[in-house]
């Protein structure tokens, strides 16, 4: 170990990447992301929108919400814009 700080800032970056990852491996946050690029929307467009319940649809915004997803939103915008 050469430096102990750098090496715990790595495993902490690793474990934020790997954290964030495993929120966009379920395809519904990945729906719910792609329709808020375009623009702001209430649970009730998104439901509109994606066909899951209520009670599903506020799980998975709640997930968004804790892992970071605001205000970082336009990085994963512009990540599915291309």
């Amino acid at each position: 170990m050469k430096n102990g700080s750098n090496d715990e800032v790595s495993v902490l970056a690793f474990d934020r990447a790997a954290e964030l990852l495993g929120v966009l491996a379920t395809p519904v946050r990945l729906r719910i992301i792609g329709a808020l690029c375009g623009s702001e929307k209430n649970v009730t467009q998104l439901l509109d929108e994606i066909e899951v319940s209520q009670p599903n649809m506020s799980r998975h915004l709640n997930v968004l919400y804790r892992t970071v997803w605001w205000p970082s939103g336009a990085v994963a915008c512009r990540f599915f814009a291309g």
